[in-house]
């Protein structure tokens, strides 16, 4: 049996882009350093689907993850190079939960504005 933890990411429009479906930089950093125990998963960036007129202007990935250890995934987002910190958004969904909720990232400095 699995347990799937639903994880959203996404990071403003500064972080370097790619090309055209593939992921930023940063984030085929942060899959590279992913399938491991805790953090068995990956992300997709699905920004490109949206619907509408224009473009999004922000990086926005979904990934299922089988018995994820959140902090983990905290851990290793925090240790990446972002141009922005403070712009890069966690929510996570675990089983049992019936909607997402946020995951403070980068909550010991403070780069809000």
């Amino acid at each position: 049996m699995s347990v799937i933890t639903n994880v959203i990411l996404t990071h403003g429009s500064f972080e370097e882009q790619g090309e055209g479906q593939r992921p930023y930089p940063i984030v085929e950093r942060l899959n590279a350093l992913l399938d491991r125990p805790g953090l068995e998963g990956r992300f997709a960036r699905v920004d490109p689907a949206a619907g509408g007129r224009h473009r999004m202007e922000a990086g926005v990935y979904l990934g299922a993850f089988d018995y994820l250890l959140p902090h983990r995934l905290v851990e290793l987002i925090e240790s990446l190079p972002w141009e922005r910190p403070h712009e890069v958004q966690m929510f996570i969904m675990r089983p049992d939960d019936s909607c997402f909720h946020e995951v403070p990232l980068f909550a010991h400095q403070d780069h809000r504005v």
